[in-house]
């Protein structure tokens, strides 16, 4: 288990909350308060059991301030197919890069997160965005490719 300082708001003022998080499956965190209370969760990578810890955080008033807690926070699928121990913040105006690309676990502003009920609708708009769909559109990337398996299509291997 790796150990992360981890700053939280609570009904009582900023804590400093310690974070557990599995190196390997099960997928687990586990978040404990300074009073000694905590919250535990597995889930199918980092990721989601943080959402899941983050609920029951969310219940009592707390919430975690994480770069996975952000409303734009999602891992891609490869990094959750090893943990999810890492995810991006997705651009809203293009497609995010490796300059996204943040530890799931590492310090955010309070002001930067929000709940997980915020960030799954943050996702679903994000999944539905007509300027995404645009924007993979009119990506240099596409027509290169378009143009490439046409090339593959009519060409004809060489006589000899």
């Amino acid at each position: 288990m790796t150990k992360t300082a981890i700053p939280a708001r609570t009904p009582v003022g900023p804590e400093e909350w310690m974070v557990h998080s599995s190196e390997e499956e099960p997928w687990t965190i586990r978040a404990m308060a300074p009073d000694g209370r905590s919250f535990e969760a597995v889930g199918a990578d980092l990721f989601h059991a943080l959402q899941q810890v983050r609920r029951e955080a969310e219940k009592q008033g707390v919430r975690l301030c994480c770069n996975g807690a952000r409303a734009n926070a999602r891992p891609s699928p490869q990094a959750s197919a090893v943990g999810g121990g890492m995810v991006y913040l997705l651009p809203s105006l293009r497609n995010p890069g490796p300059a996204d690309l943040v530890p799931l676990l590492a310090p955010a502003l309070a002001d930067q997160v929000s709940s997980v009920a915020e960030q799954e609708a943050f996702w679903a708009k994000y999944r539905s965005s007509s300027t995404r769909s645009t924007l993979r559109a009119l990506s240099p990337v596409a027509p290169l490719a378009r143009l490439a398996s046409r090339f593959r299509r009519t060409a004809r291997p060489s006589e000899t």
